[in-house]
């Protein structure tokens, strides 16, 4: 189990040691021999705020290992699929209103978490994602799909192109034209399940498809059905070490095209998984970070300039307000619980 006080890549915990009359049992053998009645307590037990509760923890059953140990001794796979939506995170609309400066701060503190060592970690941050502060939820809204989808995907994507070679990266980006999101929320997290297990063909209460919104769900059924079959498909080109291609799926023209771009979201990658880890790792220049070295991020624009956010100003409709409940299931049908672990252990 994960100790709050852990600092980040120390999330170790092979035994139960800490709970009474657990000796030098593991956790699978310490809870077969509880009765209902412990069992009721253990389950009853509150998570800590002050905690992340994103990281796995190698515990040496369910995971034996680091990722990087163990996905260099052995894959059971010689080809992956990593797919995301061109967002991620499910924003709330609502919120956008009633999330203050406060919220976000309050946010920024259980992030910090994390990054223990990184004194500055909330200035830092909002410094990074700064086209986007004249809305404090916008901005969380950003930080929240980078830090806890796109990083730890790219970072997984990165370990697994050093051992194979058909590592394939995906992302949806087809909007639909009746889509009830806000423009600024563009493709939220979750809505490519629709499209996947083919909604648009069958029809669904929740929502409007049209026929662009059909060949969408196709194209992507296909994607899938061919990755299991083994069938190789031209429209994916392969994330390699060395050229880290991605494919995304947009609509275009009132057509759905696949295009291939050379790397994902560069700077922002480059921020989360190389450059706030290399401040946490060293405690002396985390205490002592107020200014962002520019010289370690690579240039590169943002996912959306202040210029678009003012184009397309944030409204709440009755429609909109229609989806904000709306909740879907994570989609990584590859290595689902190592993906949060990455980011949490270097």
């Amino acid at each position: 189990m994960t100790d709050p006080q852990f600092p980040q890549g120390t999330n170790l915990k092979p035994s139960c040691s800490d709970f009474e009359d657990c000796r030098n049992k593991t956790y699978k053998e310490y809870l077969k021999s509880l009765n209902k009645t412990q069992l009721a307590t253990i389950k009853g037990l509150e998570t800590p705020r002050e905690l992340v509760t994103f990281p796995a923890v190698v515990d040496g059953e369910f995971l034996p290992g680091r990722p990087n140990d163990v996905i260099r001794q052995s894959l059971n796979a010689d080809h992956f699929l990593l797919a995301f939506t061109k967002d991620e995170d499910e924003a709330y609309v609502k919120m956008v209103v009633s999330f203050s400066k406060a919220n976000l701060l309050e946010v920024m503190k259980l992030y910090n978490t994390v990054f223990r060592n990184v004194k500055n970690f909330t200035e830092i941050v909002i410094k990074e994602y700064k086209e986007f502060e004249s809305s404090a939820y916008i901005l969380q809204h950003k930080v929240d799909a980078d830090f806890v989808f796109f990083a730890p995907m790219i970072r997984l994507a990165d370990l697994l192109s050093q051992y194979i070679k058909e590592l394939y990266v995906f992302s949806f980006d087809h909007v639909s034209a009746h889509s009830p999101h806000p423009r600024w929320q563009s493709v939220p997290h979750g809505i490519d399940l629709y499209y996947v297990f083919g909604a648009p063909l069958v029809g669904h209460k929740r929502f409007t498809y049209d026929d662009l919104d059909k060949e969408a769900s196709r194209e992507v059924m296909t994607i899938w059905s061919d990755f299991v079959k083994g069938k190789e498909n031209n429209d994916l080109q392969p994330y390699q070490e060395s050229n880290k291609k991605f494919t995304h799926l947009v609509s275009r023209n009132n057509e759905i095209l696949f295009e291939t771009k050379d790397s994902f979201r560069t700077r922002k990658m480059h921020f989360w998984n190389k450059y706030l880890p290399s401040i946490n790792n060293n405690s002396t220049l985390g205490a002592n970070e107020v200014k962002m070295d520019r010289t370690l991020i690579p240039s590169g624009s943002a996912t959306q300039t202040a210029n678009e956010m003012k184009q397309n100003r944030v409204t709440v409709s009755d429609k909109e307000n229609s989806s904000s409940g709306f909740s879907c299931v994570h989609w990584l049908l590859v290595a689902t619980c190592w993906t949060m672990l990455f980011l949490f252990s270097l």
